[in-house]
């Protein structure tokens, strides 16, 4: 009968059932006939001074030692020993009838050789159980043995031992049938430097498994499940290597861990692989560790776990550290998906002289993380350097106080911080890499194809915080990425050492709701420069229920020393709505400058500042290829408090346009120092005007004063007139029908249908007809008419001879007086010779 196992997940709540209910009566160890006269056999012995059974006969062939039984169990208090003939190095063992092989004593072999279990129903090592074997173990529910040379010792059809002349490598297989589980609840080891092997249909450790320096190796067709406190396997100085066909399931504070020998000078720390071809679970407190202990000379191992479906972590512990002399191992997680969740901790860190590992997450689908920590770091005291940490998946998200991050307490350097997916989502989640000490804080680069969004009080930092060591730099590249709900993505330092740069390359970017992308100091410590490249569109608008202003900033906040980054900006439309902006600001350090290149600027009550309070000015420059636009009390100001002078201010936009009456002013004010100098050019400037900008007006102002220092200087560059200087657009549009006075009486011709006259050109409305034609309407190099006669208009006195003289040329510019119609039916303008009298210009029939 096979012997079952029957998991259910409900919650979190693991529940197994190993099915000894159906156990049957233990019997004693049977031997079957299959052997012929070779056949094994019992006797009552001593082994160790101690009482037990000895297993004698067995067919022997070369290094090999054949037994085969019907039945095959070990009660409890009972000690079951193998004969170990001196040519023997491996006994193998089968049981060819129906029932599953229970070990609830100790098994044991009287010699140094290796112990093969083979039993297609099943076998249960119960909690009493003990192996007493100094050679490698390894127990099956395969259904044959196998050689290279083809040959078969089977259980399920079963014959005579192969003819083996030489020591050969030994095979499982397993038939159509499903193989017997196998399930410990005992403590199973073998000697050290050997191994220790479970290959079955479900394999269920509620036990203990531990070796030093060997191997361990659990392989199922179906599933693997550690469960409950109890369930540990060890390996001091060796590999430990779980592979499932199906499932995984490591839970309720089962452990699985790998540590350096200190045997014979000490070894390395074995890998811990887990690889499934379905799922792989650590769920309630389970843990996968490898360690260097304090004083222990060794380098901790890799742990390696892999599905091919989904590796789900709840709150679960994976640690690599290095703790005495030698590096942490890499973590590696790979799956379909993963799914990092409640409290769950994933941990590589030296705390000596070595280097920690590296954190691989990797998904070909999703990487879901929420409430966990994820940490490559140095400790303090350490001299080692961080780990790398590197995710990739197609979409990655991150919630609920997770945080990812690199570091170091001390000299070392933290590792680098990598993320290449389709798409990110944070939302109260933290990204950063750091440093405490005087090592350097690792880089931060994020690559993405597509989104992402960064929302709920999220972060994506590089930081400097106490110490010396310098913040990493911080890159993203995106498709198009939204900061909103008081995200913030920031280099930073609030230490001696500087802030990395903050480049961020997309089509699209929008900051909103107290979103912000901030490089800063608040210590002696430089900020980093801020770069922004959106090919499309920047839009920044408003700020948060907590005032929080969404936008693009550099800052030397009051306490620091260090000098603001420069922020250079290009894309091809720039929106800043709401309140929101971009600065550039030296508090209590030196400002840095604002750069701004774009097809279009549109400010609707946005805000583009450059602020000094007593270091050097602050400047700003705008390059825009069309129209820079503001309304609604938007501001440009480059402003010095304090003593400061004024920054510089430099616009270059083909137009530039400001609503009128919407107090949107353009300044480089002081208050004690000078002024500054503001410079604009372009093809037409509408709606401002060069005054002082006064607090709570509606004006649009162009101002460069100083409230107690020399005033600044306002320069306007139009390429087209460099003269006309301002055009204020008026607050209301008049109606121009309303101003043309019509003057002929009526009587006359008056009452005929009349004609039309258009003049066309630079000027605004027409002239009243009663007024003169004034001597600013210029009109020069008249057309001479020559001999032509012309049909003049009736009524009209002017002698036209005097203006057609074939031989006058005119030199200087001269009013027209008349119009007539030459022969071609066009209109031609004449006058008279500049010094006559002006003549009403009032024309009307008689």
């Amino acid at each position: 009968m096979n012997h079952s196992l029957a998991i259910a997940v409900i919650g979190s709540v693991v529940f197994i059932s190993t099915g000894m209910a159906d156990t049957p009566a233990i019997a004693q160890i049977t031997p079957d006939s299959t052997l012929g006269t070779e056949a094994s056999s019992t006797a009552s012995g001593r082994v160790g001074f101690l009482p037990a059974t000895l297993v004698n006969g067995g067919s022997i062939r070369g290094a090999y030692l054949f037994h085969s039984f019907s039945e095959f169990h070990v009660r409890a208090n009972q000690r079951v020993y193998f004969s170990n003939p001196s040519q023997v190095s491996h006994i193998l063992t089968r049981v060819t009838g129906d029932n599953p092989s229970n070990i609830l004593g100790t098994l044991g072999v009287n010699g140094s050789a290796n112990l093969f279990l083979l039993n297609p129903n099943g076998i249960v090592f119960g909690s009493d159980a003990m192996l007493d074997i100094r050679g490698s173990f390894t127990a099956s529910t395969g259904d044959r043995f196998t050689f290279p040379d083809g040959s078969e010792f089977s259980a399920t059809n079963p014959q005579a031992p192969p003819l083996l002349t030489i020591n050969v490598p030994v095979g499982l297989q397993f038939g159509e049938r499903i193989p017997g589980d196998i399930v410990n609840e005992g403590i199973l080891e073998v000697g050290t430097g050997q191994s220790l092997t479970l290959w079955g249909g479900n394999i269920t450790n509620i036990g203990t498994i531990s070796i030093t320096e060997g191997q361990i190796q659990l392989n199922a067709t179906q599933a693997i499940v550690l469960d409950g406190f109890s369930s540990v396997i060890q390996n001091i100085g060796g590999n430990i290597d779980l592979r499932s066909s199906g499932n995984i399931l490591i839970a309720n504070q089962a452990s699985i861990s790998s540590s350096p020998s200190t045997l014979f000078g000490g070894t390395n720390a074995g890998t811990v692989s887990l690889r499934a071809d379905d799922n792989i679970s650590i769920l309630n407190g389970g843990s996968l560790f490898s360690a260097v202990p304090l004083n222990v000379t060794g380098n901790a191992g890799a742990i390696l776990i892999q599905a091919g479906n989904t590796v789900t972590a709840q709150f679960a512990r994976i640690s690599s550290s290095a703790r005495g002399a030698g590096n942490g191992g890499d973590i590696n997680i790979r799956g379909r998906s993963l799914s990092i969740t409640d409290n769950s901790r994933i941990f590589a860190t030296t705390s000596s002289t070595g280097a920690a590992g590296s954190i691989r997450l990797r998904a070909l689908e999703a990487i879901d993380v929420s409430n966990s920590v994820i940490s490559s770091g140095t400790n303090v005291g350490s001299t080692g350097n961080g780990g790398s940490l590197e995710i990739q998946a197609d979409r990655f998200t991150a919630q609920d106080e997770t945080i990812f991050s690199t570091a170091t307490d001390d000299s070392g350097r933290a590792g680098d911080l990598t993320i290449a997916v389709h798409q990110l989502n944070l939302s109260n989640a933290e990204i950063t890499t750091k440093t405490l000490g005087s090592g350097d804080a690792g880089n931060l680069i994020i690559n993405t194809t597509g989104d992402i969004i960064l929302g709920e009080s999220s972060s994506i930092t590089t930081t400097s915080q106490i110490g010396s060591g310098d913040a990493g730099n911080l890159t993203i590249n995106a498709r198009q990425l939204t900061v909103t709900e008081g995200g913030q993505i920031a280099t930073a330092t609030s230490s001696s050492g500087n802030a990395g740069d903050l480049t961020i390359n997309v089509r699209q970017l929008t900051v909103t709701e107290g979103g912000q992308i901030v490089t800063g100091t608040v210590s002696s410590g430089n900020a980093g420069d801020l770069t922004i490249v959106a090919n499309d569109r920047v839009s920044l608008f408003g700020v948060a229920e907590n005032g929080t202003q969404s936008g693009l900033f550099t800052q030397s906040s009051e306490a620091a020393r260090g000098t603001a980054g420069t922020l250079r900006l290009t894309t091809g439309e720039l929106e800043v709505s709401d309140r929101a902006g971009i600065s550039v600001s030296g508090i209590g350090g030196n400002p840095g400058n604002l750069f701004i290149s774009a097809d279009r600027i549109t400010l609707n009550r946005g805000i583009l500042e450059a602020v000094a309070v007593s270091g050097e000015n602050a400047n700003i420059q705008l390059q825009v290829a069309d129209t820079l636009f503001m309304q609604r009390g938007s501001r440009i100001s480059a402003e010095a408090r304090n003593d400061g002078s004024g920054g510089n201010l430099a616009i270059n936009a083909r137009f530039v346009i400001a609503l009128p009456d919407q107090n949107s002013d353009i300044i480089a004010n002081a208050f004690n120092g000078p002024g500054g100098q503001i410079t604009i050019t372009a093809d037409s400037i509408l709606g401002l005007a060069e005054r002082q900008a006064i607090p709570g007006n509606i004006t649009n102002d162009i101002d460069a004063s100083s409230q107690f220092g020399a005033p600044g200087t306002v320069t306007i560059n139009s390429p087209d007139d460099p003269n006309r200087g301002l055009v204020e657009l008026p607050a209301e549009l008049a109606d121009a029908s309303g101003l043309i006075a019509q003057n002929c009486t009526a009587g006359g011709v008056a009452n005929r249908e009349l004609g039309e006259f258009y003049v066309t050109g630079r000027g605004g409305l027409p002239p009243n007809p009663i007024e003169l034609l004034g001597s600013e309407t210029i009109l020069s190099q008249l057309a001479n008419l020559g001999n032509s006669t012309g049909v003049e208009h009736e009524d009209t006195s002017a002698n036209i001879s005097q203006l057609n003289s074939p031989n006058r040329t005119i030199d200087a510019p001269i009013e027209a007086e008349r119009w007539i119609t030459n022969s071609s039916g066009q209109v031609v303008l004449i006058a008279r010779p500049h010094h006559a009298a002006s003549l009403n210009a009032v024309i009307c029939p008689s």
